[in-house]
């Protein structure tokens, strides 16, 4: 699927959905050993359902910003106006 013609928020539902969801249940479902649950969501006919009781909270490293702000330059969602100086607004 070309996500060029498409919404930002489309491209976003598309990524989560058909990539990071759709592998999150193909990496659980292949690890399932016949015991423990690996699945943290459950397709259901009204839709995703957490199967956790609290959400994971993953750790930041001090890296994560200034990789995501070089990344949305690349991908011409902001404006990179330096090295370390990103402006809001698209570059294209």
């Amino acid at each position: 699927m070309a996500l060029g013609s498409v919404t930002l928020r489309q491209a976003i539902q598309f990524v989560l959905e058909a990539l990071v969801i759709s592998q999150h249940l193909s990496t659980a479902v292949n690890r399932f050993d016949g015991q423990n649950q690996r699945l943290r969501l459950s397709i259901e006919e009204t839709g995703l359902e957490s199967l956790v009781g609290q959400p994971w909270a993953p750790t930041v490293t001090e890296d994560r910003l200034p990789t995501i702000l070089r990344l949305a330059s690349d991908c011409r969602l902001i404006t990179a106006s330096s090295e370390d100086e990103f402006l809001a607004g698209s570059g294209v």
